[in-house]
């Protein structure tokens, strides 16, 4: 399988995503929790599909979810990851989502760190090691809007690669 066409076509998929507010998601509801899934096609990258799919629930702050993109139907890469965001520093992380996929840096296919301040005195950091065919890592917020100390502001880990 050639793992670069597998690259582009996740960042074809990522660049309409979630971060971009232009996905479609399918929303299930279930008792106590949500559960939103969108599907990618591209005519570009026939045959291929990216699926994303994540979970939050009502009666906690943590969501859960995954990506997979399969070829002719058969799966060919996978990402998992789960954490915490609050609702504020959602922008931030659309930001360092999307310029990663915008400028087509694999960061763990997560986003660029960017040191704080930036959104509402946030910053987003990125630690994570591998490449596109095997990875994990952990992203976070942090505030430093109150002198040095360190906030933290939800986070995430992850990993993934090729199957």
């Amino acid at each position: 399988m050639d793992t670069e066409k597998i690259k582009a076509f996740f960042f074809e998929a990522m660049r309409h995503g979630w971060a971009s507010d232009q996905a479609q998601f399918i929303t299930k509801e279930f008792d106590g929790w949500k559960e939103k899934t969108w599907v990618f096609t591209s005519p570009d990258f026939i045959d291929f599909q990216l699926v994303d799919q994540y979970r939050t629930f009502s009666t906690s702050r943590v969501s859960e979810g995954r990506k997979s993109i399969s070829v002719n139907g058969i799966p060919v890469w996978y990402m998992v990851y789960g954490g915490w965001y609050p609702k504020e520093v959602i922008p931030l992380l659309k930001k360092a989502l999307m310029d990663a996929y915008s400028q087509g840096i694999f960061a763990g296919g997560r986003g660029v760190s960017l040191p704080p301040p930036c959104i509402g005195g946030f910053g987003y950091i990125n630690d994570w090691e591998g490449n596109f065919s095997q990875f994990n890592g952990h992203e976070s917020i942090i505030n430093t809007v109150r002198g040095d100390e360190i906030v933290d502001n939800g986070e995430h880990h992850y990993f993934g690669g090729m199957l």
